[in-house]
């Protein structure tokens, strides 16, 4: 690497990283969720991943915050387990 490189180099500020921790936080809450509507509706993630389109190991990192969710695959997801998201005023 060279020296103008590194100068290029951008490092992440204490912002940058508060906003990630949030986004991890909210990915870990939302996979939780997830999961608790699934094991209350007594389905495998095998069966969830069917019913949505997708593959296990999806639904599993999914559940274990190691991936975000696409709206798109929330709407399935709530919608194969007999939910829906809806926008209401705090």
């Amino acid at each position: 690497m060279e020296k103008d490189d590194l100068k290029k180099l951008k490092f992440p500020t204490e912002e940058d990283i508060s906003r990630l921790k949030k986004d991890n936080a909210l990915r870990l809450e939302w996979g939780k969720k997830i999961q608790q509507l699934r094991l209350e509706r007594h389905v495998s993630k095998r069966q969830l991943a069917e019913m949505v389109g997708t593959h296990t190991g999806h639904i599993t990192r999914i559940e274990e915050g190691k991936y975000g969710i696409r709206f798109e695959t929330l709407v399935s997801i709530l919608e194969a387990l007999g939910y829906k998201l809806e926008i209401v005023p705090r």
